[in-house]
């Protein structure tokens, strides 16, 4: 028995443990990996809200707004502030990248936002969230504003050329 016994240990110590030493492991490795790629509550709810504003679903975006932000502010004021903002700054199209991490309850989220006159756009979008609700103010409906702001546009029509007859005279 005494050479069972010896036999078993020497078993133990030679295959089993190393065995078990790299299972822990492997399995401590995939849960650091599992763990660091889950985004929180904050950072899925920023962004649903923003690709809901890439498809223009003012609604669904309005729908994630937390009871105060709805009280002081109506769907339609909700929805006109997105409209001015983006008639203003001549917007085509708006594209959100992945938020890149929470801060004291504010997700940052990169945003593009591609326009008529200006051209590509980009702005961090820093977005206040509380779990599964946005607290939503009018400053938030273009990135990168801060309070005190406004967006504005000033066109100047083109300087009028002379128009000429063929053969050269002044027409206007």
């Amino acid at each position: 028995m005494i050479d069972l016994s010896a036999e078993r240990r020497r078993r133990l110590t030679h295959r089993a443990l190393p065995a078990l030493a790299a299972l822990a492991l492997v399995s401590a490795s995939a849960g650091m990996v599992v763990g660091a790629s889950t985004t929180s509550v904050a950072e899925r709810t920023a962004r649903h809200f923003t690709e809901a504003w890439e498809r223009q679903d003012f609604r669904d975006m309005y729908a994630l707004l937390d009871g105060a932000s709805r009280r002081v502010h109506s769907l339609r004021e909700f929805r006109q502030a997105y409209r001015d903002a983006e008639a203003t700054a001549t917007v085509r199209r708006v594209e959100a990248r992945a938020p890149s991490g929470e801060d004291g309850g504010t997700v940052a989220v990169p945003i593009a936002m591609y326009t008529r006159v200006f051209g590509r756009l980009a702005a961090e979008l820093r977005l206040p969230v509380d779990g599964e609700r946005v607290t939503w103010g009018p400053l938030l409906a273009f990135p990168a504003l801060r309070r005190g702001e406004g967006l504005t546009r000033r066109s100047d029509p083109a300087r009028r050329a002379t128009l000429l007859s063929r053969d050269g005279k002044v027409l206007a």
